[in-house]
């Protein structure tokens, strides 16, 4: 049985500049897909107008912001940009399918008034 020792890449080596273009690119676009174009697409279906639209979008990327810090400060510590995940893309399709926020003043069913006895 022969045991491999582990490949020691130094500190020093850098990515060639094309390799590195073309991985910055590849990131821009995974990071414009998650946080922009999702939200474009599902804030009007839910009822959003563009002020919403800007929140959802102005949370996701404070979000990867503070995720990107605390990956620095206390995980590998390495500059990796963290963003937001697909995991929220599938509720909200769902609760967008069910039809229940389709109702034409939600606040007003709500009220203790439109309450039936």
């Amino acid at each position: 049985m022969s045991v491999t020792q582990p490949i020691a890449i130094p500190t020093s080596a850098a990515a060639r500049a094309a390799e590195a273009v073309l991985l910055e690119f590849q990131h821009y676009l995974v990071m414009l897909r998650t946080t922009v174009i999702i939200p474009t697409a599902l804030v009007p279906q839910m009822g959003g107008g563009n002020e919403e639209k800007a929140q959802v979008i102005q949370s996701l990327l404070f979000v990867a912001g503070l995720n990107t810090l605390l990956q620095t400060l206390f995980g590998t510590r390495l500059p990796a940009v963290i963003g937001s995940s697909y995991t929220f893309v599938a509720p909200t399709i769902s609760i967008i399918l069910l039809g229940r926020w389709s109702d034409p003043d939600p606040v007003a069913v709500c009220e203790p008034n439109s309450l039936k006895s």
